[in-house]
C-alpha cells in the first residue's frame, strides 16, 4: 500500500510524459557493436512534478535511430554512469545510495540491462506494464 502511495506522483509524470514535458538529452552511449545506443534524458514536466531521468535504448539501422524502449525512469536529474559491459549488456549506476525506480526493464531486444545500486522502491509489475 505504501509503495502505491509513493509511486502515485511519478505515475502522474508518466501519464503526461509525452504531452507537456520538456526533454533534454544528457548523454548518449553507443554499444561496442554500434547496433544500439543508450540515451539519458532529463525530463521536466513543470513545477508541480519532480524532475526525472529517462534512459531509452535505441536500435541503430543505417546510422538512424530506429525501434526504442524506455528502460529506466527515476526521479533524479543526475548524470548517470552508463556503460556497455559487452555488445548485449548495458549497466546503469544509480545515483546515491538508494534510488526510487518508477520504471525498469531488465531486457529489451536481446540486451540485458543491469542496475548498480540500491532500489528502495519501484512501481508494482502490473502498473509497470501500463507504460510499455
Amino acid at each position: 500500500m505504501l509503495l502505491g502511495v509513493l509511486a502515485l506522483p511519478f505515475l502522474g509524470v508518466m501519464l503526461v510524459w509525452k504531452d507537456r514535458c520538456k526533454r533534454a538529452e544528457l548523454q548518449s552511449v553507443a554499444s561496442p557493436s554500434g547496433e544500439f545506443t543508450a540515451q539519458q534524458f532529463r525530463v521536466d514536466c513543470g513545477p508541480s512534478m519532480a524532475v526525472a531521468t529517462e534512459v531509452r535504448l535505441y536500435k541503430i539501422k543505417d546510422n538512424k535511430l530506429e525501434d526504442n524502449s524506455t528502460v529506466l525512469v527515476l526521479p533524479s536529474d543526475e548524470l548517470l554512469d552508463i556503460k556497455w559491459a559487452d555488445a548485449q549488456t548495458l549497466t546503469i549506476q544509480l545515483p546515491g545510495r538508494q534510488s526510487q525506480v518508477v520504471k525498469y526493464r531488465r531486457e529489451w531486444a536481446g540486451v540485458n540491462i543491469g542496475l548498480i545500486g540500491d532500489v528502495v522502491s519501484s512501481v508494482p509489475k502490473d502498473l509497470e506494464s501500463m507504460f510499455n
